[in-house]
């Protein structure tokens, strides 16, 4: 979530070779032409899973064209939002659209915190947290320019979608020390797969 390069090996997973969403093999892989995240070996497989894939697939196409969607999974409280200078504390899972999941707060039970409109975070959470009220669950679609881009961050690959599953638990004032006016340039890394750099 954040911009920095993240190195956290615990979740790394090879990317290199592109796999059948639906086998695994790895001939002949060619991306589904709806999302452009996943891979399918035979044109028979893409249609047996498209049931599965499609809603999936259609959220991801519409998050391309808007920049990114905030799905509301359930309501919070509808009066308190991360409005710019504020701090967002958030639990969060991340998934490449093929299910994947890169990085959790969950399991850790480390919440993310970040203060909102410093650039530390990965544009697509910039600019869908703040939709956010507190208590709310909600689903980020986040298209690749909105996230990493054409680079590869630890185990996401270059050019993906991301997916999160988020619950905004506070919304506070920071402390000063949290606040950079400057940000000398550059995000600092906390650890999460998903900081921006």
């Amino acid at each position: 979530v954040s911009t920095q390069s993240t190195g956290n090996n615990h979740c790394l997973r090879s990317f290199e070779m592109k796999k059948c969403a639906v086998c695994s093999s790895t001939q002949n892989p060619q991306v589904c032409t709806g999302c452009q995240s996943i891979f399918y070996c035979s044109k028979e497989h893409q249609k047996a899973q498209w049931k599965d894939h499609k809603v999936l697939c259609n959220k991801v196409k519409e998050a391309k064209s808007a920049g990114g969607i905030k799905e509301t999974l359930s309501a919070g409280d509808e009066k308190t939002f991360p409005s710019k200078g504020k701090k967002a504390t958030l639990h969060y899972s991340g998934k490449l659209v093929d299910g994947t999941v890169f990085d959790s707060s969950i399991p850790r039970n480390q919440p993310i915190s970040f203060v909102v409109g410093q650039g530390s975070m990965i544009a697509g959470w910039e600019e869908l947290v703040p939709k956010m009220s507190v208590g709310e669950k909600a689903r980020l679609y986040v298209p690749p320019e909105k996230a990493y881009g054409n680079r590869q961050t630890g185990p996401i690959p270059a050019n993906s979608s991301l997916v999160f599953d988020v619950e905004l638990l506070s919304v506070t004032e920071p402390d000063p020390a949290e606040v950079s006016h400057h940000n000398h340039g550059h995000s600092h890394d906390h650890g999460h797969c998903g900081h921006s750099h």
